[in-house]
């Protein structure tokens, strides 16, 4: 599993847009918030990267409701 997952991976993933990650970052409909985006992911740059664990565990929790 890749460490760091880019918001057009996410997006790929969960069938999502930009706008919809941005609103599941402060609130998602379930009432737990996605995971919060670390800056770079230590790979330079100010692109926003998530931790891959972090989102596949919210993933577990997500869909176990």
């Amino acid at each position: 599993m890749k460490k760091y997952l880019t918001s057009n991976e996410i997006c790929e993933i969960f069938g999502i847009c930009k706008m919809t990650l941005s609103r599941w970052e402060k609130r998602h409909p379930n009432g737990e918030p996605f995971p919060k985006p670390v800056m770079g992911g230590g790979l330079g740059g100010g692109v926003k990267r998530y931790l891959s664990q972090e989102v596949h565990e919210w993933e577990l929790k997500h869909t176990a409701k």
